[in-house]
Parts: C-alpha cells; sequence; structure tokens
C-alpha cells in the first residue's frame, strides 16, 4: 500500500514548490487582505453548517435554523443565554 505524503496543505495533488508558493503568498500579504480571506472562510464555515442543519431539520424555519446554528458557533449554553431555549420539536 503507498503511504500518503504528508503536506502542508493536505492535499496529495498538490506539489511542493506550489504549496511553497502558497506560504510565500500568505505570509507576504498586507493585513487587510489576510482579513478579508479570513473573513470569506468564516462567511464559508457558516454556510456550510447551515447547509447540514439544513439537511438534518428540512422543516425548519428561519428562526429556528438560527438558533441551531447558535448552538453549533456559540455552544449550547451560551446560545440559550443569547436566544433561549431551542424549540424541542420531537415533543
Amino acid at each position: 500500500m503507498k503511504s500518503k505524503r504528508s503536506t502542508r496543505t493536505g492535499y496529495e495533488d498538490t506539489s511542493r514548490d506550489v504549496e511553497a508558493l502558497v506560504a510565500e503568498l500568505e505570509r507576504d500579504a498586507p493585513p487587510w487582505k489576510k482579513l478579508v480571506l479570513a473573513r470569506s472562510l468564516n462567511e464559508m464555515v457558516l454556510k456550510l453548517a447551515l447547509a447540514g442543519i439544513k439537511s438534518r431539520h428540512p422543516s425548519a424555519d428561519e428562526a429556528e435554523l438560527k438558533r441551531l446554528l447558535a448552538d453549533i458557533t456559540l455552544g449550547p449554553e451560551l446560545a440559550e443565554q443569547a436566544y433561549g431555549k431551542a424549540v424541542d420539536r420531537d415533543k
């Protein structure tokens, strides 16, 4: 069995030269560009989390989806403090 090469990005199809170039570009990027990238990645993660919630709770309305997302992003205790008790649809 062929062992997988450990890479910085985790992608086996990315050459070390390209990884080095990406690392250099990230390192040399101005702070504002790093913040834009971080914000973009954060938005993508939230969209993915919301898509997962929608697939697990297809009948949830927007308020319920927001509350379930808060459970994931804030944790159940803080989400309850911020938004109140979650609706238990199983009862």
